[in-house]
């Protein structure tokens, strides 16, 4: 018969019981606890971090769960740490045009008509198109009707991009990478709807 020795914990065992598993190791206790630690110390660094930005979001969330989404567009504070993991969970969620390379892909929180029921989503667009083309393809993707291109500029009915940051309108023939940056939200409104100060 052969025996071997055990990597874990020294001892000698047959061909059928040389690894760990098989003869109840305590190298893999040790291991599991080890994870255990390392679970819990991870646990522990997410949830104090979350808490304080979850404080920091409840007080945003309890003032603007009381009022609708028909809210006068105003400048929301943002702090700049948090909107790299913005930004990192909006990649992980967009949704765009696989053909769009990477490096050219604009990441944006995209809201939708107040009026409608469609549900607002992370979405990607090339930072090279025009605000138009943007505005083009979020119509697209809420199933809205586009008519811009047979209205008139300020016909109550057309739509238009604003940044919900700033509350701006985006200017329609400027690239969206001059006006926006990854991590930005947008809202797609027609000009009839839109509540200016």
């Amino acid at each position: 018969m052969i025996y071997v020795v055990c990597d874990g914990c020294g001892d000698m065992f047959c061909l059928k019981h040389r690894h760990p598993p098989t003869h109840q190791c305590a190298s893999l206790n040790i291991a599991s606890e080890n994870k255990v630690k390392r679970r819990e110390m991870a646990e522990e660094l997410i949830a104090k971090y979350f808490k304080k930005t979850n404080s920091d979001t409840n007080d945003n969330t309890s003032t603007s769960s009381t009022s609708s989404k028909s809210q006068s567009f105003t400048a929301k504070p943002k702090k700049k740490g948090n909107k790299m993991i913005e930004v990192m969970k909006l990649k992980s969620k967009a949704q765009g045009d696989s053909s769009i390379p990477t490096d050219a892909r604009l990441y944006l929180n995209v809201e939708f008509l107040n009026n409608s029921n469609v549900v607002n989503k992370p979405m990607f667009f090339n930072k090279n198109w025009t605000i138009g083309k943007v505005l083009d393809k979020t119509a697209i993707e809420g199933k809205f009707r586009n008519e811009n291109n047979r209205i008139a500029v300020d016909d109550p009915n057309r739509l238009v991009l604003l940044n919900v940051e700033t509350g701006n309108i985006l200017n329609t023939e400027k690239k969206s990478c001059e006006l926006l940056e990854s991590g930005d939200s947008i809202r797609l409104e027609k000009l009839k709807d839109i509540k200016l100060d």
